[in-house]
């Protein structure tokens, strides 16, 4: 190798290729970010677009927190239908006895009743006791005289 070989060779080349990347660069500008797409790069557009999705990109879910306290009770909803009757019931213990009412008022008296037809004779009676001679009655007058008596023999 001899000496000119870096100022023969190299330096032409690197001084060459900086010349074209300034050309590229200004053509880049100019274009708006098309000769940077022909190498497959991306424009600050593209790459901002591409964060952004990638931050709005919901990641794995992660496990449940505890519960939190219970919320206040929230306003008592419309009241239902009425259900249907349910079953009749056992039939309670009797009630105590109630006080008497007034007395009504009499009533009419109704019509008199057909005499009956006559019963059977009773039996005997016992005989009474015998009861005290009454007093003497008053003495008659005499009677009218008799016919005389035969004469005695």
């Amino acid at each position: 190798m001899n000496g000119h070989w870096w100022t023969e060779r190299v330096w032409p080349g690197f001084v060459g290729g900086v010349i074209l990347l300034i050309l590229l660069l200004l053509l880049n500008g100019i274009s708006g970010g098309a000769v940077l797409g022909w190498f497959g790069g991306v424009t600050s557009a593209q790459l901002e677009a591409a964060v952004s999705k990638v931050q709005t990109t919901p990641g794995p879910k992660g496990d449940a927190g505890p519960a939190g306290p219970p919320g206040a009770a929230g306003a008592p909803g419309p009241k239902g239908d009425v259900g249907p009757a349910g079953p009749a019931g056992a039939a309670g213990a009797p009630g105590p006895k109630g006080d008497a009412g007034v007395a009504g008022p009499k009533g009419d008296t109704g019509p008199a009743g057909s005499p009956g037809a006559a019963g059977p004779a009773g039996p005997k009676g016992d005989p009474g006791v015998k009861g005290d001679t009454g007093p003497a009655g008053p003495k008659g007058d005499a009677g009218p005289a008799g016919a005389a008596a035969p004469a005695a023999n």
